[in-house]
């Protein structure tokens, strides 16, 4: 009986380890997309300015 408690409290915790890990990875995907974004409208701006 206690071992199945440890067990459990055991996969629990790395279940919650696990989605916070996906929640931080997530956040950081969110901040590289925006950077990109800006990014690219700037150089895309920046080659018109040069073409004209």
């Amino acid at each position: 009986m206690l071992l199945n408690y440890i067990v459990s409290a055991r996969q629990e915790h790395e279940v919650l380890e696990g989605k916070r890990k996906i929640e931080l990875v997530d956040k950081e995907l969110s901040f590289i997309e925006g950077r990109y974004t800006g990014v690219k409208e700037k150089l895309s701006k920046e080659i018109v300015d040069l073409k004209a």
